[in-house]
């Protein structure tokens, strides 16, 4: 088995493409033979395709189906000798680049049928159906005139001939079926020609040009010039005689031997047939390659048309692209916003919860709690009740420094006395949260109402000091619990009690002065209780106060602390 080969496109499969006659004796146009298996999923179809005049290429007759297999036959119709070599290109559905089969082979002599018919390539005159009218017109190939009165002969493949003249115009009018045809045309004085064409219902006109047939003409002798001769000198007594005679010979000379020129005609040469022959397949292969330019270009063509559209499909596969991109981000965001809403659930729940453990814890602990309570809050004091008709709603935070350092000195137990008799005066429309920080932050009672004062009591007793300072997250979570428990037309704020620095791991105190201006412009204020002496500890509560818009309270005995912390929300609260 001869080896299997790929066109360009793999669907198309040559078991091989190129094909050698050898050397081959009485050519009469044998066909080469190329088999090609269609690898693809469509049935295979075969383009019209460009052939050189001496050769013809026979497609199968009907689409080569998948995994179907299909021969194409070539036929070299020529009637020289010697090697020959074409590379035809072939076109076919499948790409629009051609794939090549190749002929070649060494003629050594020529049958008397070549030049008839190319056996199986071309079909032959079919009488059975309609002529058609075709005009053969003979003209001189110097001239370009019609040549009137020339015989034209017409053969079929067959053999069969019919004669006819050109007359008016040398024109002569025949009828033929479709098929493949010699023309021969001969008139006196001009060498025969013949023409091999196709005769097809589309071919109204065919030219066939006869050259004339130069003659040489005989050479002419010059004639001799003959010259007058010299008198003799004549007596006086016969000059008058002789005169006459003088005059009559002398004209008769002279009109007898008066020199004559001939006009010759310059030698022709032979005409070289070879060299016609050789112009002739000159003007043969310019044809050819013309026309293979053209088909090259109209390949080109489409191949621009094909890339054209690829590139069509390629900004409306961007555009496709770029669509669910956006839906993709779109999705997303509605993702996002329903996960945030989620974790705002979830902070609710939880709040909810801590007020339920709150209320559980309450109930267990009433008993002692009560005790405790009664130990340490001193009796309702009458001028220091807040009026709801002179004072505003409040919602207070009490974030309490509860690190180490709060211990000494009592100060812790100083901040608790002040926070409850605050608490002692608020109303059922006053909020309440507590939340400490020492190494973590923590919210001890989330905001509940100040009439459950026993659940705040119990809060504020509980409060225990251990750890180091770190304020800023507490700091931060205060404006959470406010800001969601924000009461318009109300008084908002924050009171801060610590006793020093925050001892936050790279904090950056100019980003807390910038939250604390930026929560004071949303209404929320920022009280800060110091305890202790030390002046960086006092210069940053102060600032901190000045940037919440509140007031620095400084806590030395048990007499600092009664009643500063009621002053300090009622001058927030009071109605105007």
């Amino acid at each position: 088995m001869g080896q299997v080969v790929l066109a360009q496109n793999k669907k198309i499969e040559i078991r091989k493409k190129s094909y050698d006659f050898g050397n081959v004796d009485n050519w009469d146009s044998p066909p080469a033979r190329f088999t090609i298996k269609n690898n693809g999923t469509q049935s295979l179809t075969f383009l019209p395709t460009f052939q050189h005049l001496e050769v013809l290429v026979e497609f199968p007759k009907k689409p080569i189906p998948p995994n179907g297999s299909g021969e194409v036959r070539i036929y070299y119709y020529t009637g020289d000798k010697g090697a020959f070599s074409h590379k035809i290109p072939v076109y076919s559905n499948f790409d629009g680049k051609p794939f090549h089969l190749t002929i070649k082979g060494n003629i050594l002599s020529i049958a008397n049928s070549a030049l008839m018919a190319c056996p199986g390539s071309v079909p032959e005159p079919d009488n059975s159906v309609n002529a058609h009218k075709h005009n053969i017109v003979v003209i001189d190939k110097e001239t370009m005139h019609a040549i009137e009165n020339a015989t034209v002969r017409i053969l079929d493949s067959n053999g069969n001939e019919d004669k006819v003249t050109a007359k008016l115009n040398g024109m002569a009018i025949i009828q033929a079926p479709t098929g493949r045809y010699v023309i021969q045309a001969e008139h006196p004085g001009y060498h025969p020609n013949e023409r091999l064409t196709m005769l097809t219902k589309d071919k109204k006109r065919i030219v066939i040009e006869l050259e004339r047939i130069q003659t040489e003409r005989p050479k002419e002798e010059p004639k001799e010039v003959l010259t007058a001769k010299k008198t003799k000198r004549t007596p006086p007594s016969t000059r008058t005689n002789t005169s006459q005679n003088t005059r009559t010979n002398t004209t008769q000379t002279q009109s007898k031997y008066k020199p004559r020129t001939t006009k010759t005609e310059p030698s022709q040469k032979p005409v070289d047939y070879a060299d016609v022959y050789a112009k002739r397949k000159e003007e043969r292969a310019k044809a050819r390659e013309k026309e293979q330019d053209r088909l090259t270009e109209r390949a080109a063509a489409k191949a621009r048309r094909e890339q054209v559209k690829g590139e069509q499909r390629a900004v409306a596969e961007a555009k496709k692209r770029e669509e669910r991109a956006m839906a993709n981000k779109a999705a997303q965001q509605q993702r996002e916003k329903e996960q945030a809403q989620r974790e705002r659930e979830q902070a609710q729940r939880e709040i909810e919860q801590a007020q339920r453990a709150a209320q559980e814890t309450k109930e267990t602990n009433e008993v002692v709690r009560t005790k405790e309570t009664n130990a340490v809050v001193p009796p309702p004091n009458s001028s220091n009740t807040l009026s709801k008709s002179d004072y505003q709603a409040n919602n207070i935070v009490f974030l309490i420094d509860v690190s180490q350092s709060m211990e000494d000195n009592d100060k812790l137990d100083l901040m608790k006395n002040a926070m409850k008799r605050l608490t002692n005066v608020l109303r059922d429309i006053d909020k309440i949260t507590v939340i400490v920080y020492s190494t973590k932050s923590e919210v001890i009672l989330p905001s509940i109402s100040s009439d459950n004062k026993e659940a705040v009591y119990q809060a504020i007793q509980s409060l225990e000091a251990e750890g180091s300072t770190r304020g800023i997250k507490g700091l931060e979570m205060a404006y959470h619990w406010i800001n969601t428990n924000f009461i318009y037309n109300g008084n908002n704020q924050i009171i801060l009690a610590t006793d020093g620095e925050f001892k936050d791991t790279n904090a950056d105190m100019k980003a807390v002065y910038s939250l604390v201006r930026q929560q004071m412009r949303k209404g929320i204020l920022l009280s800060v209780v110091g305890f202790g002496q030390d002046s960086d500890a006092v210069k940053l509560m102060r600032k901190l106060a000045y940037s919440g818009k509140g007031r620095y309270i400084n806590i030395q005995d048990e007499g600092d602390a009664e009643g500063v912390l009621i002053e300090e929300i009622k001058a927030n609260s009071k109605k105007f």
